[in-house]
């Protein structure tokens, strides 16, 4: 399949919720390089925080 049919789909699914939704809680496009630094980041804190990611990741 081409990459063109998915991309259509998208585009068009994305349109009709931001439609749907309004402005205030519209859909937002976010690179996966973003989101893959980001998840790095949260994982770097939490174990210099305290030692290990795990005996920093409390639950109240």
């Amino acid at each position: 399949m081409r990459v063109e049919y998915f991309r259509a789909i998208f585009e068009l699914l994305f349109e009709r919720f931001n439609r749907h939704l309004g402005q205030e809680r519209a859909l937002v496009r976010y690179d996966s390089t973003l989101i893959a630094v980001s998840a790095r980041l949260v994982d770097w804190s939490m174990r210099t925080r305290s030692g290990t990611a795990s005996s920093s990741a409390r639950w109240p």
